[in-house]
């Protein structure tokens, strides 16, 4: 099992995360990211405020669409969303 670092993201129109940028410059599809955690072939992580937060796979009550998230810390703010984008 490999533990990756995302250090930027890219959204659609709509503001939705749809890919990750990990710090060996590829990019990946947000759907490939939630079958290799939920598959648990690998683990991902970001890096804020002199931290670590492991990412985590949820479905949404609402809508059932799966989407990423980072464990609670300090604060119930998604680390993922103080991300640059990727260029």
């Amino acid at each position: 099992m490999g533990s990756y670092k995302i250090v930027c993201v890219r959204r659609d129109a709509s503001n939705m995360i749809t890919g990750v940028g990990l710090e060996d410059g590829s990019i990946r599809q947000i759907k490939e990211i939630i079958e290799r955690i939920n598959s648990e072939i690998d683990s991902f992580y970001t890096y804020r405020n002199g931290k670590h937060a492991k990412i985590y796979a949820k479905r949404g009550e609402d809508t059932k669409k799966w989407y990423l998230t980072t464990e609670p810390d300090s604060t119930d703010e998604n680390d993922l969303n103080f991300l640059p984008s990727c260029k």
